[in-house]
């Protein structure tokens, strides 16, 4: 497996490289904790801030999601955007799944739309991490700066720090998208807000680029 290239590197990534590289990146952390005889319990925790199933960072952790409950290692997941549904239920597979006794994904929902300036991020235990483009622009379509990090654990811990801030303000995704994805019966249903009220509405989530 060649890594070297995306370990401890900020470089402008073209678009249509973005998952490759991450897929690299999260191999490489599964191969330290292979090879890692006593490692810290911390280290099987992995966060997740993505603007949608859709971006590229969201694929790449999915490809590895199986691999990494059957390790044991815990992921949590926060998307500021549920669209597109068919890709949010590939992630409500696992989270439902109730055959296993592995950790499954817990998946929350950033829906104000001020949390979109902040950026897309990742963080692999106490010392990886990645860190993308603001969340208002749709990554699978442009290239960007991304900085990775393979052995700096003040950037994993100003991540995980940034991730439970935004963790808090989250909210699970609303009961009545997730019973539709677990049956796969959407009917085109499209995520949802309570307004004071007590309408519905579309969460007002705009993107700049």
């Amino acid at each position: 497996m060649n890594i070297t290239k995306n370990l401890s590197s900020q470089d402008v990534v073209r678009c249509e490289e973005k998952e490759d590289r991450l897929l690299d990146f999260l191999g490489y952390y599964l191969e330290l904790l292979d090879c890692s005889e006593h490692s810290d319990p911390k280290q099987k925790t992995v966060t997740l801030l993505a603007r949608s199933p859709r971006s590229p960072v969201a694929r790449a952790l999915y490809a590895f999601a199986s691999e990494m409950s059957d390790a044991a290692i815990n992921l949590e997941v926060i998307f500021a955007q549920l669209e597109p549904t068919d890709l949010l239920s590939n992630w409500f597979d696992m989270v439902v799944d109730e055959t296993s006794n592995t950790p499954r994904p817990v998946i929350r929902w950033a829906k104000t739309p001020s949390l979109m300036d902040a950026h897309e991020q990742l963080v692999l235990g106490t010392a990886m991490s990645w860190s993308g483009d603001s969340m208002r622009r749709e990554p699978s379509k442009r290239d960007a700066f991304e900085l990775f990090r393979s052995d700096c654990k003040e950037s994993a811990r100003y991540g995980i720090h940034a991730f439970q801030a935004i963790w808090e303000v989250s909210e699970p995704v609303p009961v009545r998208l997730s019973k539709a994805l677990k049956t796969g019966k959407t009917d085109g249903a499209k995520p949802e807000e309570k307004t004071p009220a007590g309408t519905t509405k579309k969460p007002n989530v705009r993107t700049r680029h």
